[in-house]
């Protein structure tokens, strides 16, 4: 999934086509490779790589349209080659469930930690608390792709993501679900550089209006949770830890 911006145009209307192209080497392996010419893969925002794939470059060639209007066609080459994923993953059994989207008088709803990259390249986190995890799949460029396989399987109405970088939700989720019909909002913590991310399928759920709470602010200011605030005066060590988390609500 592209990040693509359109200007004088509808994103919707564009036309996109996915083509994949491998390399013969020489027999003795030391002669550069013989590029083959471009062979057509797929059409459409979203491509998934099938084990065909494996070894071959990918491009994307986006011809910008405003109903009837089109403009200059551009293309994007793949920086690398497709590689094999991990095979089955543990999501391939729930999506038995998910293969197709709530029906009418139902909504899905997921909620799902996504495990921060600011957290994930700790040396703590590589050092104690995923030590049964090779360096590699910790890596976000390894790890997004399953996490978008995982997320798009569900077929969710809402999506509550927790941990989530800032510029994961800009860059990468964003134009990544937006291709699966899901607009979002982001609420970074207080003092961090994650947060929480919340998106919504459009052809069901309309946003109205958006209210971010954080913790403290809510506990210190809002009469609701006076008496919580009370409960926790008992113990001046607990309450300032309290008060100072940067948990959020959105």
């Amino acid at each position: 999934c592209p990040r693509l911006e359109v200007e004088f145009g509808r994103l919707e209307d564009c036309e996109l086509t996915w083509y994949k192209h491998g390399a013969t080497a020489s027999p003795a392996g030391d002669a550069p490779a013989q590029e083959v010419e471009w062979v057509q893969a797929g059409s459409g925002r979203v491509y998934v790589p099938s084990n065909l794939d494996i070894g071959s470059r990918l491009k994307v060639l986006a011809v910008p349209r405003d109903g009837a209007r089109s403009g200059p066609p551009t293309e994007l080459v793949s920086a690398a080659t497709v590689e094999a994923g991990p095979g089955w993953c543990m999501c391939d059994n729930r999506h038995a469930y998910t293969g197709r989207e709530a029906g009418p008088g139902a909504l899905r709803v997921v909620s799902y930690n996504i495990l921060a990259d600011v957290y994930a390249q700790t040396e703590l986190a590589q050092t104690v608390l995923y030590t049964y995890c090779p360096p590699y799949a910790l890596q976000l460029d390894y790890r997004f792709n399953l996490l978008l396989k995982e997320l798009a399987g569900y077929r969710a109405d809402l999506l509550c993501l927790q941990e989530v970088d800032t510029g994961v939700f800009e860059d990468r989720l964003s134009p990544a679900l937006d291709a699966y019909g899901l607009d979002g909002t982001f609420r970074v913590k207080d003092r961090q550089n994650e947060g929480l991310a919340t998106f919504y399928r459009r052809s069901r759920l309309r946003l109205l209006s958006r209210h971010d709470i954080m913790l403290s602010e809510a506990l210190t200011s809002d009469p609701l949770h006076s008496d919580l605030l009370e409960k926790l005066a008992d113990n001046q060590f607990l309450k300032d830890k309290v008060l100072r988390l940067s948990t959020t609500l959105q």
